[in-house]
């Protein structure tokens, strides 16, 4: 149930979020005013703050914050309203302010904190393509996809030929220049929707989104062109040999994908250098032909 409440929020727009975490601030606020002075209400403002803070942006948070420590400091005053002194209630809204504030800031830098571990766990910091898991993630959305709408996908495998060999004779410092070229050129060449992954040290991934088995050919050849005119500009002597498997029916589960693509490769790999090999899953029988 939690997780269908994150889900839903993480779907709705600024606008909807503030209102939603204005509606919990004037309940926070009524309730802050039935239960008097003897009750501390300050959690009940966190909920309002968490959402827009987690959900919202910069100026929404902002505006919240001020709704917050004021509609406190409303509902207290109207419940008690006795003060000392003539600069007390000033202070008190000026210390409310600030305690609200400060809750908000710490919310908006976990937030970015998080969502910045989470780029370098999606990101190959190597080459900056998408990491294997987070590859593998984006095809099981893709499987959903397919279930749902019936729209064909493909997986291209793409080996780096002699790799071991010519990441040798390139000076350590250089970090893994292939690798940066490989991925490079495949974004390039490819569209804006499709995602390049490296699943290897040798081997990167291609998700073709509503791409069956004809399109997919053209990809291939296209990418193999483009790749061998990077490393010869290069002078690097590799070639690429590639495997694509095209689904036009959902496979069962990840797992299956995933195992359908090392068998792939292996039978590249035994192969030859600077081949290509397509397949096509059929969800009858669970294989590829």
């Amino acid at each position: 149930m939690s997780t269908e409440i994150f889900y839903y929020l993480s779907q709705q727009s600024r606008l909807r979020i503030t209102l939603i975490g204005l509606g919990l601030m004037i309940v926070s606020g009524f309730l802050n005013y039935l239960m008097g002075p003897e009750v501390s209400p300050s959690l009940l403002y966190l909920l309002p703050l968490f959402l827009t803070a987690w959900y919202a942006e910069r100026s929404e948070v902002v505006l919240m914050t001020l709704c917050v420590a004021l509609t406190w400091f409303t509902a207290d005053y109207l419940s008690s309203p006795v003060y000392m002194r003539k600069l007390f209630p000033f202070w008190d809204i000026g210390l409310r302010l600030g305690l609200v504030a400060f809750v908000a800031y710490l919310l908006t830098a976990l937030r970015a904190e998080l969502a910045k571990l989470g780029d370098e766990e999606r990101i190959d910091r190597l080459t900056g393509a998408a990491s294997r898991g987070y590859f593998y993630d984006l095809i099981n959305q893709e499987v959903e996809r397919c279930r749902r709408y019936n729209r064909p996908f493909t997986v291209v495998y793409v080996k780096i030929d002699d790799f071991d060999r010519v990441v040798e004779q390139l000076a350590p410092a250089e970090g893994d220049p292939l690798g940066q070229l490989v991925a490079q050129t495949l974004k390039i060449t490819l569209r804006s929707a499709d995602i390049v992954a490296r699943v290897g040290n040798d081997e990167f991934g291609v998700l073709l989104p509503e791409t069956d088995l004809e399109p997919s050919r053209i990809v291939t050849r296209k990418l193999q062109q483009a790749l061998a005119a990077g490393v010869e500009q290069k002078e690097w002597p590799v070639t690429f040999s590639m495997g694509a498997v095209s689904y036009i029916k959902p496979p069962r589960t990840l797992d299956e994908i995933v195992r359908q693509g090392d068998d792939l490769m292996y039978f590249v790999k035994k192969t030859g250098n600077n081949i290509i090999k397509h397949e096509v899953y059929t969800y009858a029988s669970g294989t590829l032909k």
